[in-house]
């Protein structure tokens, strides 16, 4: 919730600063539902570890964080090593946000 309050945000700002936004409606919703289906296991699994032993799990911590940095969330795959870039292809992340 909290993440998409943030990007509406960014978003509410850009347009205040006149930037224009030229979205195909029906393709982000296709990939916004893809990518939601392909991630819904992990999400499930990082939940039931956390009721099994009633703490934080810092292993679904770590792979959030691997995955943003490797998705191309923090900055574009094209910059990693090209061994990193093939695991990188591997995540469902750097295809939603690439778009293909």
């Amino acid at each position: 919730m909290i993440n998409s309050i943030s990007a509406v945000t960014v978003l509410l700002i850009g347009l205040g600063l006149g930037i224009s936004y030229k979205v195909n409606a029906l393709a982000t919703i296709t990939f916004l539902i893809l990518y939601l289906a392909s991630i819904i296991g992990l999400n499930l699994i990082a939940g039931a570890v956390v009721l099994i032993v009633k703490q934080g799990n810092p292993i679904a911590l770590f792979t959030s964080v691997a995955s943003n940095l490797l998705g191309g969330v923090v900055f574009p795959i094209s910059v990693l090593p090209t061994w990193l870039r093939y695991i990188s292809y591997s995540l469902s992340l750097t295809w939603a946000l690439s778009g293909a």
